[in-house]
């Protein structure tokens, strides 16, 4: 080749890299902000020995009710919670902890089933009954009815203890029933089944 076939090839070469580059760059940075806008709305923690708490909570494909928690989607694009984590366990914060020891102490979010598909400003509903087997709104944990937790959800994509953090839900030993926004929740009325 000659000089300026050469230069114009490697030019050539270095655009088409850069291009791909920067797709790659943009993709990632849509996903990462997808999940990010996922935070965690409502939190029913069920009584078994109380009907009336017990009345509040919904029903899952099977006919049970069992403790739920609610994520929304706060953006106004539709984004897809798939691979992301929720758990209750705060091991999940040790930063020496690897990723995969970290990921067995979570429920994924797996991916192919069109509930997780979220839209704008809108809720889906996971069971926490530690029935992962009843379905991909089924996570395997249930919420404990006799001390404090907190809730974590987690980014699949960016799973460490310190940079995958998305949203944080704290509860008392007091708040029980239907909690929203860290507080009781007032309404008894009309309860959406969102992501059924």
């Amino acid at each position: 080749m000659s000089g300026d076939k050469q230069n114009t090839y490697y030019i050539f070469i270095m655009k088409k890299l850069l291009s791909a580059f920067s797709l790659l760059l943009a993709s990632t940075a849509a996903l990462a902000q997808g999940a990010r806008d996922f935070k965690f709305n409502e939190v029913f923690v069920s009584q078994p020995q109380s009907d009336s708490i017990q009345q509040a909570s919904y029903v899952d494909e099977y006919g049970q009710r069992s403790s739920w928690i609610e994520i929304e989607n706060t953006s106004y694009s539709t984004h897809n919670i798939r691979n992301c984590f929720i758990t209750i366990n705060p091991a999940v914060l040790d930063e020496s902890m690897p990723a995969p020891e970290r990921e067995k102490l979570m429920s994924m979010i797996p991916a192919g089933d069109p509930r997780t598909n979220v839209g704008p400003k809108q809720r889906i509903t996971f069971f926490a009954d530690g029935n992962t087997n009843r379905g991909s709104l089924h996570l395997n944990f249930s919420l404990p009815t006799d001390k404090a937790f907190t809730l974590y959800l987690y980014d699949g994509n960016r799973l460490s203890a310190r940079g995958a953090s998305i949203s944080r839900f704290k509860l008392g030993t007091q708040e029980r029933g239907r909690v929203a926004g860290g507080r009781r929740c007032q309404r008894n009325t009309r309860l959406a089944q969102s992501g059924l």
